[in-house]
């Protein structure tokens, strides 16, 4: 079995190649997944066995709700609104720059996971209003950067404290002393999510 970047494109929720590959290195690590092999050339063999082909084919199924919530910094619902949503509930990206490198979709897919079908959405790839989700259930937010992953195993409280994620993420480098300045890194260098609590 083997998934390409275009794949992990999908579960990640970003067609930007460099915020995919990123999550591949900072998530799979601690990724809490399931592969399912597709067999094929299925002959009968003696009276007790088959045998079977396992070639490329299948799919790996990352539980991401469960990954992004020991893999990801959290961040408050205001910390959200002031930095991505300008104070307010709705966030529009900002337009992707024209030398960024984008990945297509893989074949028969056209969508990204959503918060109601999937119980996470990655939320600086499209638009979105943080009231929608009222009736959805609890919220929380969470985000993947460069470095994350050893970050994490140094200081755990930055999975489960909103308001030491914040200090961390507005520590991270110079200058993340504005909420334009916030919101340019969370757009450019970050995976950002929704996510459901159990």
């Amino acid at each position: 079995m083997s998934l390409s970047l275009r794949d992990f494109a999908v579960k990640f929720g970003s067609l930007i190649q460099a915020k995919v590959a990123m999550g591949c290195k900072e998530l799979l690590p601690i990724a809490e997944f399931a592969g399912f092999p597709k067999m094929s050339n299925i002959e009968e063999g003696g009276q007790d066995a088959i045998k079977s082909d396992f070639p490329e084919g299948g799919t790996l199924y990352v539980d991401m709700p469960s990954t992004l919530r020991k893999g990801a910094v959290v961040l408050s619902e205001g910390f959200i609104k002031t930095n991505l949503c300008g104070g307010g509930s709705q966030f529009v990206p900002p337009k992707v720059k024209a030398d960024v490198e984008k990945l297509d979709f893989p074949d028969k897919v056209t969508e990204m996971p959503d918060l109601e079908e999937y119980e996470y959405q990655e939320i600086t790839y499209e638009s979105f209003d943080i009231d929608n989700w009222e009736m959805t259930g609890v919220v929380e937010y969470r985000v993947v950067y460069e470095g994350v992953l050893a970050h994490l195993s140094a200081n755990e409280p930055l999975t489960n404290d909103p308001a030491k994620g914040e200090a961390h993420i507005k520590g991270l480098k110079g200058g993340l002393d504005s909420p334009a300045k916030i919101k340019k890194f969370l757009t450019e260098e970050c995976l950002v999510y929704a996510v459901l609590t159990p």
